[in-house]
């Protein structure tokens, strides 16, 4: 299969060059092992933000009489969290992969080897393109004592 373009890696740079690729008229692929995303949307700042939002409001409900509001019994229910930030993370996967179809982005699953100039090997397939754009992101560097 030859194509104008293979990304690989689907985070917030791999799929929005995706797409952009597609709008200017290149045959896009987009290669990716894990969910579309990336780190920030499945497991870093949203699902974070989603979970501290939660805790923002339970602190408010606690000290709301300060503002003449009073709320009895308080409390917070770590599984709804936990539900609505599984939910909130799925919806925005959702729209990454209906931002990627709608613009013609042809999505593959799996870990991408690059074979050569403009071969890259996803399982047993091998695709050929034009242009190679690797957008794998980064990994988090674990802190050390020291700088704790």
């Amino acid at each position: 299969m030859k194509s104008g373009l293979i990304v690989i890696g689907g985070g917030p740079g791999g799929y929005v060059a995706a797409i952009r690729a597609a709008q200017l008229g290149l045959r896009t692929v987009l290669v990716e092992r894990d969910a579309l995303g990336g780190a920030c949307l499945n497991r870093g700042c949203i699902p974070t933000k989603t979970l501290l939002h939660s805790a923002s409001l339970y602190r408010q409900v606690l000290h709301s009489a300060a503002f003449g509001v009073t709320a009895s019994d308080a409390g917070f229910d770590y599984a709804v969290m936990d539900e609505r930030r599984r939910q909130v993370v799925e919806q925005l996967r959702r729209g990454v992969e209906g931002l990627l179809k709608g613009n013609g982005v042809e999505v593959i699953h799996g870990s991408a080897v690059i074979q050569g100039p403009g071969r890259v090997r996803v399982g047993e397939a091998i695709y050929e393109s034009e242009h190679i754009l690797v957008a794998v992101g980064a990994l988090n560097r674990p802190l050390s004592s020291r700088q704790m």
